[in-house]
């Protein structure tokens, strides 16, 4: 298939939607840009008011897994960062 991406054999891969909610847009601007920089193809991170949204594209579940895992201890990492 042209223009696909070669780590996602098949025609179906998984994709999963996460959101994280902040107190207030600029809260959640901060952690953004800290997330942000992980932006390297296995997510597509984007700002919508007070909340981040993270959208996964992966091959399997595992996959899948493994990502939001890896963002999930970047966001609140990031989070505790701006409490101290």
């Amino acid at each position: 298939m042209e223009g696909s991406d070669p780590s996602l054999p098949g025609n179906s891969p998984l994709s999963l939607t996460l959101l994280l909610r902040f107190t207030d847009s600029r809260e959640a601007s901060r952690v953004f840009e800290a997330l942000k920089v992980d932006d390297d193809g296995f997510v597509n991170t984007r700002l919508e008011d007070d909340t981040i949204r993270a959208d996964f594209l992966r091959s399997n579940p595992l996959s899948i897994k493994r990502a939001v895992d890896d963002y999930l201890a970047c966001a609140v990492a990031a989070e505790g960062a701006l409490r101290h």
